[in-house]
């Protein structure tokens, strides 16, 4: 159901997402927000993406509720190798920051890679930051940018 929907809408474009505030829309609709208080909704965008490898996506969308130790996350990397939406652990929850973590397996031809990605929310400044590290690999990928926290419902 989920594909079918952002197929219909046409949300993405290969890998790039055409709108952040329809893809927040789309994800905020299949992220059972409904079950959900009132969940915080964090649009990211990172730029000098291209120079990270192609590892660090130039917008990233997150759904926590806050006081979980969970989240949901997606960006049009996680749109290309898994189709929908992944589970991320807040790996630190404090006055000054708030940070997701996430791990996926990606497949190219033959070749696999374990990513790990890190994303942290500077609260009073909006700031964030990224990193992806391929298990195995020397690394990691960054990228900095900014935030902006709404709430999905």
């Amino acid at each position: 159901a989920r594909s079918r929907i952002i197929a219909t809408i046409g949300l993405f474009r290969g890998d790039q997402m055409r709108s952040s505030t329809a893809f927040a829309f789309v994800f905020v609709c299949l992220s059972s927000a409904a079950a959900l208080a009132s969940p915080d909704l964090y649009e990211c965008k990172f730029s000098g993406t291209s120079n990270a490898g192609g590892w660090i996506p130039p917008e990233v969308v997150v759904l926590h509720e806050p006081g979980q130790g969970d989240a949901t996350v997606i960006d049009g990397i996680i749109q290309h190798f898994l189709k929908e939406p992944l589970a991320a652990e807040v790996a630190a929850d404090t006055d000054k920051r708030l940070s997701f973590g996430w791990t996926y397996l990606t497949k190219s031809g033959a070749q696999t890679a374990r990513m790990h990605y890190r994303l942290t929310f500077f609260r009073q400044s909006g700031k964030a930051s990224i990193t992806a590290q391929a298990a195995g690999y020397i690394g990691p990928d960054t990228g900095s940018g900014t935030c902006k926290r709404g709430k999905a419902g």
